[in-house]
């Protein structure tokens, strides 16, 4: 007999033995011997994290931090509003935890469109929204609590 070794298939699986044991008169299921007729109704079942979702989260923040962790160092002014430094933010967002992506994007989207490496004036900070200096904020003090900043 040829054994199943597919993980995401033992957690549907799992799932739906827990939904059909609800279903059956179980903890959850509803009143009397009918079973649910609403989405409501239908227990809801445990959340199963595999080793391997586990090891791809961990990845992601170890590409997180190496690649955000550079983008806290000191650069020439003409690199900042680059094509070079918007790929940065590019490549951080597609690693970055969901948290961050949307602040990512705001500051991916600023430095193309607002900021030049030939305008000093729109390359300094003060100079930002409010908006994006949040988002700077938060990315920079995200960088700094999930990633070890002595490296």
């Amino acid at each position: 007999m040829k054994s199943i070794t597919n993980v995401p298939f033992y957690a549907f699986l799992a799932a739906t033995v827990v939904v059909l044991a609800g279903c059956s008169g179980g903890p959850g299921a509803s009143s009397g011997d009918n079973p649910p007729t609403t989405l409501a109704e239908v227990p809801s079942a445990p959340v199963i994290v595999t080793a391997d979702a586990a090891d791809a989260r961990e990845a992601d923040l170890d590409a997180f931090c190496e690649l955000g962790l550079q983008m806290l160092l000191l650069v020439e002014q003409e690199f900042v509003g680059s094509d070079e430094h918007v790929a940065q933010f590019t490549a951080l967002g597609e690693v970055a935890p969901d948290d961050l992506v949307e602040h990512i994007a705001n500051l991916e989207e600023h430095y193309d469109v607002a900021v030049s490496p030939s305008d000093p004036d729109s390359q300094k900070y003060e100079n930002f929204p409010a908006s994006i200096q949040g988002d700077a904020n938060e990315l920079v003090t995200a960088i700094e609590t999930r990633c070890d900043a002595s490296e």
